[in-house]
């Protein structure tokens, strides 16, 4: 069903499976190893297909869901400087997700 996650905006990583997102009146059609991103606050849906099974394929969806945290508005909001962390710090890898 449309809905949204108020102040926290959704990560939405399709492992398997395919559907549609919906935004507005809008539908996008997703597939496997697609990654949707929604904004905080903005109302929408998924919906995803129905996939027949057979010998070569499994017939469920797989998602990752991530939600941000919720931010602070109003004045105090992002008022401190983020920190360096002490001690070492990596680069972030890049590459291909396993």
């Amino acid at each position: 069903p449309r809905h949204d996650h108020g102040r926290s905006a959704e990560i939405l990583y399709v492992a398997a499976g395919e559907g549609k997102l919906r935004v507005g009146s809008e539908d996008y059609p997703f597939g496997s190893e697609s990654v949707l991103y929604l904004p905080a606050g903005q109302p929408h849906s998924i919906k995803f297909n129905a996939v027949e099974k057979t010998d070569k394929t499994d017939n469920r969806s797989v998602a990752v869901q991530f939600l941000t945290a919720a931010r602070a508005t109003g004045p105090a909001a992002g008022a401190s400087a983020p920190t360096k962390p002490a001690g070492k710090t990596r680069s972030p890898q890049t590459g291909s997700v396993p």
